[in-house]
């Protein structure tokens, strides 16, 4: 038997042109829209997005809600078990399906919006 190990998964994307209203938008499979602050000590997007501060204002600063520094996110997080050698081709297909996912949730609700 192939070893498997648990792997902890997440995913999040900064939303451009976003206001509050989406943080009440449930859009299923365990995403949520949270607002988190561009500043690296309070939700961590520093490590999510693997830069610094710096890093962090210089591609969000357009997608900013306020003056707080706070964005628009849609995040999940989750933990599955993959066979060791498979999970570059695993991760792939996560990732795959993620994109597919989130672009059609997001065309449907500029469509709805606009």
């Amino acid at each position: 038997m192939e070893e498997k190990l648990i792997y902890d998964i997440e995913i999040c994307a900064v939303i451009f042109g976003a206001d509050k209203s989406l943080l009440n938008l449930d859009i299923g499979n365990g995403f949520e829209f949270r607002k988190m602050s561009m500043n690296p000590n309070i939700d961590k997007l520093d490590k999510i997005f693997e830069t610094d501060a710096m890093g962090l204002r210089r591609e969000y600063e357009a997608a900013k809600i306020d003056d707080n520094l706070d964005l628009i996110c849609i995040y999940k997080s989750y933990s599955n078990e993959f066979v060791k050698k498979e999970v570059s081709d695993e991760f792939e297909k996560i990732a795959n399906n993620t994109l597919r996912y989130l672009d059609d949730k997001i065309r449907g609700i500029r469509l709805l919006i606009e």
